[in-house]
């Protein structure tokens, strides 16, 4: 009962240092509820517990969010005024009512019951170029500790581009 049959993809992991604990979302969907992320939480990375969905949007609202999620990422990306860190969460849609593009969510992590809170609950679209950002990943950068994004460079850009690995990216957020 983990997601919709055939559709459970693209873990994306990470460890808290402080807690000791290895954290994994997993794209999938909810049948008539929409797409969303699996969370677990590991001591060894090997045993994982189901916490349940990470989070999960207003299909009825959102439909362009579509059935499933696939590529979850989740980053920290700033701090609020008052010093908590914010996080940013990455999906791409996939299923009915969707079109190979990709939203975010700026929020927190409420580690206590492995749930993302976010700030809107009206998702963000990410738009570098018009349907060329597809396939995200990323990752802190251990030495600076930046966060990282990159991407597959999507169709059109001729022989021998296509479906690569685009240039990595630093993102955050400033004052405004």
């Amino acid at each position: 009962d983990q997601g919709l049959i055939g559709e459970f993809r693209d873990p994306f992991a990470w460890k808290d240092e402080e807690a000791g604990k290895w954290y994994v979302i997993v794209g999938s969907g909810i049948q008539d509820k929409g797409g969303t992320a699996w969370g677990y939480v590991s001591d060894d990375m090997k045993n994982w517990e189901l916490k349940g969905p990470f989070y999960l949007s207003d299909y009825e609202k959102y439909p362009f969010l579509g059935s499933i999620w696939e590529l979850p990422v989740f980053l920290p990306i700033g701090k609020y005024t008052n010093g908590e860190t914010r996080y940013v969460l990455i999906v791409s849609p996939k299923g009915y009512r969707q079109n190979v593009e990709v939203y975010y969510w700026l929020g927190r992590f409420d580690k206590e019951n492995f749930r993302f809170v976010p700030d809107d609950a009206e998702p963000r679209y990410w738009d570098y170029g018009g349907r060329k950002f597809i396939g995200p990943s990323g990752m802190i950068d251990p030495k600076t500790g930046r966060a990282i994004i990159f991407t597959i460079a999507a169709g059109g850009r001729g022989p021998g581009w296509s479906g690569n690995v685009s240039l990595p990216a630093h993102i955050f957020l400033d004052q405004n």
